[in-house]
Parts: structure tokens; C-alpha cells; sequence
């Protein structure tokens, strides 16, 4: 069974896969793509089970590949292996949604009850979470890879990725030692001996049915639907800019990212379009680059602690939001961190200080960029929002404060471009933000408890917050009118 053939003399035993994206000008080094091949090909070959294990779930083509099979009725039964939630919140709201949709699609696609999609949890119950950090298919007894490659469009095309592949070939002691493997972790994300999974698969001929039969309390494997609300689903636009598949030239990006752009000679357009372009790539970079590891709720807290113990803390505190800022931080984030370091008296005005002067500076670049460079580049919603700002002034300030509906940099730099009178954007910021603030630093404990220990109960109190900002969300878009509604809500300020 010859699965796959790659640029590296595959067809052996042990081969190799990867990915490079193509380096625009740069003559001899073409689009390399061998990773989606082998997926695409190892899931057509597939005769009784695939088995994957994968951080995330959002592959067009890979979905589009597993859709396939599982109309067949003779198919193979399709085993999927993901966290029970991605790694942070930013990860969650984005990838999360993408892994939502695609699976849902395969249930659309599952006609005779082929697929199975679990997530492991750990010995205390099944509110915990395993970071499923492998990336593993196992194809029957004939092919096994692992590498660095995830099951995202990034990994196709755009990622430097490397895989290992080891294909059986026919040799009976290879497909024992590929089935041996899938036995090993299927009993470890069980809790129980791989010989009792090779058995029990032998049995029963059936992988769902052996998960199935052994899944338990304690460790073990549990099914995992995977499913959004609806409002945090809509957060998300359909488009690629949170998953590329191949890299973009600074034109094409401008042009994916602000649909009125158009190639200019006019230096004020493209100063315009460099700083929103850059405000955007900041606040893809925290989510998508190494910087991700600058926004886990433990490292910012640390970081503020360490403040706390210098003799300028304030001052170092409320620089922290101006700096953010300007690097299109999340400040819901900076605002959790000041108060859980300084406390709920000296949390609350530092952050409501910082934001209030890291809004008048972002406010100021806007003011200085000009609106009429960003009328030429902006998108339809940004318009939208910007006109919503100049006219209803303050009352719209203090709606966008209360449920914010974009990036907190973008509103700021929004109003200062389209012209907000300083009075009614200062005022509506205060009036807006002391609200959240306040009940950050009022609950603190009770939310720091409930981030920390993702319980049940705990999470009800994050349930309710969520609630109340849906409920004043749906009330001040009807206030404000249908026509002058802002834009969806955007996570994050």
C-alpha cells in the first residue's frame, strides 16, 4: 500500500514531509506543499480507521478531504483527538470558532456514524483540560506521522512544517508496531493498559466501539461537540485573515483587510494604510506570533506584581496601558492583571487612569492621521463606526465603552480620525469604562478564582458577566437604531 510520494524518494519505508511557502522573487524555491499531500492522501487511503490526534481543526482542505470518506458507507472509521478547549482565551474566540464550524460540517457530512471527535481529560473530572499539543495520524496498521504540522490552513501552505512518516509497506512487524502505537495512546488518554485496547479492538473490530467500552471516570476520553454560542460564532467574520493559507503581499493584505484600498501614490493614503495595517498586525501578532506567551493572564499578573514592588509603580502601571496601546494590546486583560497585583482600590484607579491616558494618545494619532486618508482604505464597519461616533458623540462614546464592539486602539484612533469632539470622547470613555473597571475590582477575587479553576461553579460567575454584556449589547443596539448600529462585537477592547 503506497500512500504517498514525495520530493525525498518516498514510497520507502520512512520518508519525510514538509512545507515551505513560496519566497516571492526569489528564483529556484517554489511552493512546497508535501504535507497537505500526505494528509490529503493518507485519509483517501484509509480503509478501516483513522486515527488523528491534533491541537487544532480548521483545514479547508483537510476538512473538505474527511467529508468525503465519511459519505461512504463502506468508509473508515474516523477518530479525532482534540483539546477539550484551545489555549487561551484569544486562541478560543478565534481558532475555537474555526474548529466549531468545521466540525460542525463533518456532523453534516457523518451519514452512517463514522466519526468520533474526543477530548482527553484529566484524573479530576471531566471540567479539566488536556493541552493537546501532539500532531499524529495513524491510517489502519499502514501509515504512521507525527511532526509539527497542525490541521490548519497555516500548516498547508503558509508555516515552515516537517513531518516523519512511516509507512509499513506490507512488512507485518511495522503494522504490528503501528498498531501497538495507536494502542499506547489511545489506553493512555484512557487510563488504561494498551494490551486492553489491542484486545478489545480485536474483539470488536471497532475503534469507536472499543473507546467506547472503555471509557471511564477519572482519565479518560470524553466526546467533545466542540460547539460556540452563536453570538461568540458571529464575533468571527468568515475570512482568512485569522488562518492563512499562503503568504500576501502588503498590497493584497490592504486589500483583504480594508476593502475600499486602493494603490495610491498619495503619501498621506498609504501613511494612513502602513498605521492601520500595523495596528491590525499587532493585534494578529498577539494571538498568532511568539508574543502569545506576553497575553496568558499568569504572565501579565506576574509582571504586574513585579511592578508593584518598585518605588514608580503607579507611574510604571498606568505607562503600561499607554504603551499598550500603542502596540494594540488587549486592555481587558491589562485591566484583570492591575487589579488581581494591586489590589481593588489602587487596581481600579490605575487602570481606569491608564486606559483614560491610552485613549487620548491613541485619540491623538487618529486625530493626526486624518479622515480623509482612512475613508479611502477603511472597510464598511469602520466607516460605519466612525460616522455612528461623530454623530451620536458622547452617548455613542459611552455605549462603545460599556460593550466594546471593536479593539479598544481602533475605537480610540476611529474617533480621533472621524473628528469626535475631545469633551464628549473623554467623558463618554470615563462614564463608559468605570462600569467594567469597577466590577473587575469589586469581584476580582471571585473572578481570579473562577479564571484560575475553570469549575462548574466558578464558571457561573463568568456565565452571568457574559449574560449581562449580551443583554446590554442587544439593549444599546436598539437604542441606538438599526441604520447606526455599530459594528458586530469584536473580542477584546
Amino acid at each position: 500500500m503506497e500512500i504517498y510520494s514525495g520530493s525525498d524518494g518516498g514510497g520507502q519505508p520512512e520518508s519525510g514531509c514538509a512545507v515551505r511557502p513560496a519566497r516571492r522573487g526569489i528564483p529556484g524555491e517554489p511552493e512546497v506543499r508535501e504535507v497537505e499531500t500526505l494528509f490529503l492522501d493518507s485519509i483517501a487511503a484509509a480503509r478501516r480507521f483513522l486515527y488523528i490526534e491534533n491541537q487544532y481543526l480548521s483545514s479547508h482542505a483537510i476538512g473538505t478531504a474527511i467529508a468525503v470518506r465519511l459519505q461512504e458507507e463502506d468508509g473508515p472509521e474516523i477518530v479525532i483527538i482534540l483539546p477539550r478547549v484551545c489555549s487561551g482565551i484569544f486562541e478560543e474566540s478565534t481558532m475555537g470558532v474555526l474548529r466549531s464550524r468545521l466540525l460542525r460540517r463533518l456532523r453534516d457530512a457523518d451519514r452512517f456514524g463514522k466519526l468520533a471527535v474526543y477530548c482527553p481529560v484529566p484524573e479530576g473530572g471531566p471540567d479539566g483540560n488536556v493541552n493537546v499539543h501532539s500532531k499524529v495520524m495513524i491510517v489502519d496498521d499502514a501509515l504512521v506521522r507525527v511532526g509539527s504540522a497542525n490541521l490548519t490552513n497555516r500548516s498547508m501552505g503558509l508555516d515552515t512544517e516537517c513531518d516523519l512518516a512511516v509507512e509499513s509497506g506490507g512488512d507485518a512487524k511495522i503494522e504490528e508496531s503501528i498498531a501497538a502505537f495507536r494502542s499506547r495512546l489511545v489506553g493512555e488518554h484512557l487510563g488504561v493498559n494498551p494490551g486492553k485496547v489491542a484486545q478489545s479492538l480485536a474483539a470488536g473490530g471497532s475503534l469507536m466501539g472499543t473507546i467506547e467500552a472503555l471509557r471511564g471516570p477519572g482519565r479518560t476520553l470524553i466526546p467533545l461537540t466542540g460547539d460556540m454560542p452563536e453570538w461568540q460564532d458571529r464575533l468571527l467574520p468568515e475570512t482568512g485573515l485569522v488562518d492563512w493559507e499562503r503568504p500576501v503581499d502588503s498590497d493584497e493584505l490592504l486589500r483583504e483587510i480594508l476593502p475600499g484600498f486602493r494603490e495610491s501614490n498619495r503619501p498621506g493614503l498609504m501613511r494612513g494604510a502602513v498605521l492601520l495595517l500595523t495596528m491590525i498586525a499587532m493585534g494578529a501578532a498577539w494571538v498568532w506570533t511568539p508574543l502569545r506567551n506576553w497575553i496568558d493572564l499568569e504572565t501579565v499578573t506576574r509582571i504586574a506584581v513585579s511592578i508593584n514592588e518598585m518605588p514608580a509603580a503607579p507611574l510604571l502601571a498606568i505607562g503600561a496601558y499607554v504603551v499598550g496601546g500603542l502596540v494594540v494590546f488587549p486592555v481587558t486583560l491589562l485591566i484583570l492583571a492591575t487589579v488581581f497585583a494591586f489590589g481593588p482600590v489602587a487596581g481600579f484607579a490605575y487602570s481606569l487612569l491608564g486606559s483614560f491616558l491610552s485613549a487620548v494618545v491613541t485619540f491623538g494619532i487618529g486625530k493626526a492621521l486624518g479622515r480623509r486618508a482612512v475613508r479611502r482604505i477603511a472597510g464598511r464597519r469602520l466607516l460605519r463606526l466612525g460616522r455612528l461616533l461623530r454623530r451620536r458623540g458622547l452617548i455613542a462614546m459611552t455605549a462603545v465603552r460599556l460593550v466594546p464592539v471593536a479593539p479598544f486602539t481602533v475605537v480610540n484612533v476611529t474617533a480621533g480620525t472621524f473628528n469626535v469632539r475631545f469633551l464628549d470622547f473623554a467623558l463618554g470613555t470615563l462614564i463608559g469604562m468605570a462600569p467594567g473597571i469597577f466590577a473587575i475590582a469589586v469581584f476580582g477575587g471571585q473572578l481570579e478564582h473562577a479564571i484560575r479553576s475553570p469549575e462548574v461553579g466558578n464558571f457561573a460567575v463568568l456565565a452571568v458577566l457574559v449574560a449581562l454584556i449580551v443583554l446590554a449589547a442587544g439593549w444599546i443596539r436598539n437604542r441606538l437604531g438599526k441604520e447606526e448600529s455599530p459594528p458586530k462585537a469584536s473580542l477584546g477592547r
